[in-house]
């Protein structure tokens, strides 16, 4: 009932939206394009695009450049008109999408600067202004950035998960208006969702990282392993994505696999891939990105074509898209024209039926204050808005299970309600760089 609903509210929202749309394509008429926003947007804040399934709609978020307020942007497939709406007084630092709501997390930009969480239909974002019904983190926890955002389904509607940047995992109970908070000692990078868990993955040293597990429907039921790799990985960085499908791979058959992404300090992308049901190992390989020096900004799951895209940045190439899975030993990456006047910086990667759409901002003196998408098709390397760059992949077998761990400390808290203020911005236009 719940999936019918879904898309029974989609379908009229496309009919609204859809009467005041032009008809230029940005997918589905073309293979790769550069697609900019001018809005007084602010660069220093990494902007985050995802596509709502089955429904063409591509939402993306930014800051305003007085960093004091945030836009959701709002675009359907066929068209190169943009709907903006304004939470005021509000930095949105992450979002997700379920059951046709944008769930959020952030602060307050105005004292007193109180982390809070919010929802808001599509409907009645970019109808027009209107009041948003915000929980704010309690104040004992007031110090704390939330920096990412899971929303996940339960028999009554949904939970909201989050991290902090103090170490924190927050389990927030929206109808009970309660929030659990898990502690651990070390920095959190990234959360998931899959069929079953809700998984959160943490830095602990150069060469080990942590991976929680928690059951969706009790989180005080969890598991945690620290990984190590006989590597040392650069900046301490790791992410973990969902891998995609189901039961569509001998091994990855009931819905509960996560793929585990680090830069080795030798200059190589390391992938393993884990069961959450039981934390073991499933597969480890390594992809080869020759002599340049780079960090792997952002992973998705694209369940359209089954695979994994991986969005890597370094300094020669700038922004560069692969897929790393399914295992092939040569890949192909991608990435995107620049001239002398500008270049880009792209900071996440989402998938789009045969298309994945990455988004970040311009740089030059033609592109300040612009959010920047580039939009290829899944394995068509024939566009004249894109450059192509052969990557390696071989089998590994230096990532390995160190030591089983727990929270340091878990807590329940009560949750206040407050509101924030939005308001619908006049509709605009994408301009195109590049355009095949």
């Amino acid at each position: 009932m719940k999936r019918i609903k879904y898309l029974l509210f989609f379908a009229a929202l496309l009919l609204v939206i859809s009467a005041a749309q032009g008809q230029i394509s940005y997918t589905g008429a073309v293979s790769a394009q550069k697609l900019n926003y001018f809005n007084n947007i602010n660069t220093t804040f990494s902007s985050k695009t995802i596509c709502a399934d089955d429904v063409g709609i591509v939402i993306t978020l930014a800051h305003d450049s007085s960093n004091q307020n945030s836009f959701f942007m709002l675009t359907l497939e066929g068209t190169n008109t943009i709907q903006v709406a304004e939470v005021q007084n509000f930095l949105i630092t992450d979002f997700d999408i379920i059951y046709g709501f944008i769930v959020f997390c952030g602060k307050l930009s105005t004292t007193p600067y109180t982390s809070s969480v919010g929802f808001v239909d599509f409907s009645t974002l970019f109808a027009g202004s209107t009041t948003i019904n915000i929980l704010d983190i309690p104040s004992e926890f007031s110090w704390l950035n939330l920096t990412k955002i899971r929303a996940y389904p339960t028999v009554d509607g949904f939970k909201i998960a989050t991290t902090t940047d103090g170490g924190y995992v927050f389990d927030i109970d929206w109808m009970n208006q309660s929030l659990d908070a898990f502690r651990n000692p070390y920095r959190l990078n990234d959360l998931i969702v899959t069929d079953d868990y809700v998984s959160v993955l943490g830095t602990v040293s150069s060469s080990q990282c942590i991976v929680y597990v928690h059951n969706k429907n009790n989180m005080h039921n969890h598991t945690g392993e620290i990984f190590g790799t006989q590597e040392r990985y650069l900046f301490s960085k790791y992410l973990i994505e969902e891998m995609p499908g189901y039961g569509i791979y001998e091994n990855f058959v009931n819905g509960n696999q996560a793929i585990i992404g680090v830069v080795n300090d030798d200059l190589t992308d390391e992938f393993a891939i884990i069961d959450l049901n039981t934390l073991h190992i499933i597969d480890d390989f390594i992809v080869d990105s020759g002599l340049l020096r780079h960090i792997i900004t952002d992973l998705c799951h694209d369940n359209d074509n089954q695979m994994i895209h991986c969005l890597s940045r370094d300094t020669i190439f700038k922004d560069y898209i692969y897929q790393p899975y399914p295992y092939m030993d040569t890949l192909t990456a991608v990435f995107p024209l620049y001239n002398w006047q500008f270049y880009y910086n792209l900071r996440t990667i989402t998938p789009h039926i045969d298309y994945f759409i990455t988004s970040g901002h311009g740089i030059g003196n033609t592109n300040n204050n612009a959010v920047y998408w580039f939009d290829a098709k899944v394995g068509d390397y024939s566009s004249s808005c894109m450059n192509t760059k052969p990557l390696t992949e071989k089998i590994g077998s230096s990532f390995y299970p160190a030591n089983s761990c727990s929270y340091s400390n878990i807590t329940n808290h009560p949750l206040g309600q407050s509101f924030v203020q939005s308001i619908k911005l006049s509709d605009d236009f994408y301009s195109y760089d590049c355009k095949d």
